[in-house]
C-alpha cells in the first residue's frame, strides 16, 4: 500500500447572534501546511466544520500511523473571538521521499472574516 488516507471531523461551536442590530465581527485563522485547502461559507451555519484527509506516501499503514501519531499537527482551537485551525507535519530533517500532506475542506459561517496563512498547495 503506498499510503494511508485518515479522516478526521473537528466541530467548533460558534454561537450565532440572535435578533435586533447586534452585530458581531470574528476572525478565522487557517495555517495549513502541503497540501490542498477548500474553504466555502454556507449561509445559516453557526459552527466551523473541518474535513481532513491526511496522506503518508511511500509508508507501510503501521509506519503511516505512527508518523501521523508523532508528527501530524491537526488542531482546531478557539483564541478568544477566534478560531485557529493549524494543519501540518513538524517532520524536521528526518523526512525522506515524498512529503505527507494534509487536504482540508472547511465549512465555516458566511458572516466571518477569513485570515488564511498557508505555506503550500492549493488554495480553493
Amino acid at each position: 500500500m503506498r499510503g494511508i488516507i485518515v479522516m478526521a471531523m473537528f466541530t467548533a461551536s460558534l454561537a450565532a447572534a440572535a435578533g435586533g442590530d447586534y452585530e458581531e465581527l470574528r476572525e478565522l485563522n487557517l495555517d495549513a501546511g502541503a497540501g490542498s485547502l477548500e474553504i466555502s461559507g454556507v449561509s445559516g451555519l453557526d459552527e466551523i466544520k473541518v474535513m481532513a484527509t491526511i496522506l503518508v506516501p511511500d509508508r507501510d499503514a503501521d509506519k503511516a500511523r505512527k508518523m501521523i501519531e508523532s508528527d501530524l499537527i491537526l488542531t482546531l482551537e478557539k483564541h478568544g473571538d477566534a478560531a485557529v485551525l493549524t494543519a501540518q507535519f513538524d517532520l524536521g530533517p528526518r523526512n525522506f521521499g515524498d512529503s505527507p500532506s494534509v487536504q482540508l475542506v472547511v465549512q465555516m459561517p458566511d458572516n466571518l472574516d477569513l485570515k488564511v496563512d498557508d505555506g503550500s498547495g492549493s488554495l480553493e
